[in-house]
């Protein structure tokens, strides 16, 4: 899951670059796990962009 993590935080920074999608292709290419903790990984970054735009007095 670490990796999983790694990779999201690489694909989504400022200086990604060709070849680190080629590494990223690679290393799902591996292993099944790797791009199912990758999915979960993504999942839970984007419920948290989605849960940090909301309102505070939208929750309450």
């Amino acid at each position: 899951m670490d990796e999983a993590v790694d990779w999201l935080v690489r694909l989504q920074g400022e200086t990604v670059t060709a070849d680190d999608w080629l590494a990223f292709d690679a290393w799902l290419d591996a292993a099944p796990e790797h791009g199912e903790a990758y999915d979960v990984v993504a999942a839970q970054d984007e419920e948290l962009k989605r849960l940090s735009a909301v309102s505070p007095s939208a929750v309450v």
